[in-house]
């Protein structure tokens, strides 16, 4: 009985973040074009990202705060609520600067609905890679097929429709929360046990990692279409090449979670993190496109070794009291990576040309790789040499008492 409640639970909320995530990522693929058409090219074009990011990245960790503190299920309808309001206002307002509230408004939705998500998964401890692993697959189909589908819905329809479109996906995601069912109690958290999670420094190491990573994909994203542009790659082409990463870290997330829950997360995470930076800095010591395709489709596999083995080390390192802090922590410090990443990077790209801004990026990833497992491997056999060290005493104190 418990089961059939855990798969229908698991149904759900797989349901739930697909649709939130093809409606949002549709808007955000196409908001550029919906904010040149109808209001100005300036400043403000930029602030409206600037104000989504600022907004997701600063109250990331207070939302992780306030999931631990007042439950799952109602944040998850708080988020989704104003998922929706954001959607309608989108099609009742008609100012660039209400434009520009709502987007600051989004980042909050969206900094409470990931973490959120993952809290409501319920799984045994011998399956919590290959959960996780599965569970991914609802974002990145959806991140995949979003921006076919609003364009799909914008040329045929305008934009009007497709703001429609995640009206109805917010309010159906909502219907399906009702049916979710109670989540498990979690004993009340306190601020002191927060911040003795953050002491841990296989946290912090994590979130430099993370942040590391966030940096790379961010870099690949901005500027390999640049690269294959001056190799005279075609649209088609660095559209392919964007997305097979991608498309192949779907592919075998589930079973490269189900690695998680049987080799040790430690090697899953230091493995994935160098080949992916490793490959990061090949991809541009190579001129041609079909190496470089190849790069990108093994750069996809190793992303989604790595990827479960992260968030099931999270969950592992923390009480589930605290799960919401710590993936609260792990979207600011991702969303950080993506903030940064292109703002030094052009730096780097005008001064230093293209290739500099891989190869940093890479030996980014390689540094905090190679820390994370310095780390992490110097409390293990801390942990051993103390354990070691207890044997003798414990021995000779059972032959002081005749035991």
């Amino acid at each position: 009985m418990r089961n059939n409640m855990q798969k229908r639970r698991f149904i759900i909320l797989f349901t739930i973040n697909f649709f939130i995530t093809l409606a949002f990522a549709a808007n955000d693929s196409l908001f550029p074009l919906f904010y040149n058409k109808y209001y100005s090219q300036g400043l403000t074009f930029g602030f409206a990202f600037a104000f989504y990011a600022a907004s997701k990245i600063l109250f990331s960790p207070l939302a992780g705060s306030i999931i631990d503190r007042y439950g799952s299920r109602i944040v998850l309808f708080f988020a989704l609520v104003l998922f929706t309001t954001v959607s309608l206002m989108f099609c009742l307002v008609h100012g660039a600067k209400i434009i520009l509230i709502l987007r600051a408004l989004q980042g909050i939705a969206c900094a409470m609905f990931r973490p959120v998500m993952y809290c409501l998964l319920e799984f045994s401890e011998k399956q919590r890679g290959k959960t996780l692993g599965i569970f991914d697959l609802s974002f990145y189909s959806a991140v995949a097929a979003a921006p076919f589908t609003g364009s799909v819905i914008v040329e045929n329809f305008g934009f009007g429709y497709l703001f429609l479109f995640i009206i109805l996906c917010c309010c159906f995601c909502i219907f399906l929360v009702f049916f979710i069912g109670e989540n498990k109690k979690n004993e009340p958290i306190y601020d002191k046990k927060q911040s003795q999670v953050f002491k841990k420094t296989e946290i912090n190491t994590m979130m430099i990692y993370i942040f590391c990573r966030a940096w790379g994909i961010s870099a690949v994203t901005v500027f390999l279409p640049i690269y294959l542009s001056g190799l005279s790659v075609s649209v088609k082409g660095i559209g392919l090449a964007l997305s097979l990463s991608a498309l192949l870290t779907a592919v075998f997330l589930p079973f490269t979670g189900r690695l998680a829950d049987y080799f040790h997360k430690e090697i899953l995470i230091v493995c994935g993190g160098l080949a992916v930076s490793s490959l990061l800095i090949a991809t541009v010591l190579l001129n041609s496109y079909v190496y470089i395709l190849a790069v990108l489709l093994f750069s996809g596999i190793f992303s989604a070794v790595s990827q479960p083995a992260c968030l099931a080390f999270l969950m592992e390192q923390s009480e589930s009291a605290v799960h919401g802090s710590i993936l609260g922590h792990f979207n600011m410090f991702m969303g950080l990576g993506f903030a940064c990443s292109p703002v030094f990077s052009s730096i780097l790209f005008k001064y230093a040309g293209i290739k500099s801004v891989f190869i940093f990026s890479g030996l980014m990833g390689i540094v905090s790789t190679i820390v994370f497992f310095l780390m992490r491997t110097g409390r293990i056999s801390a942990q051993s040499m103390s354990a070691i060290g207890n044997e003798p005493a414990d021995w000779s104190a059972g032959k002081v008492t005749g035991t």
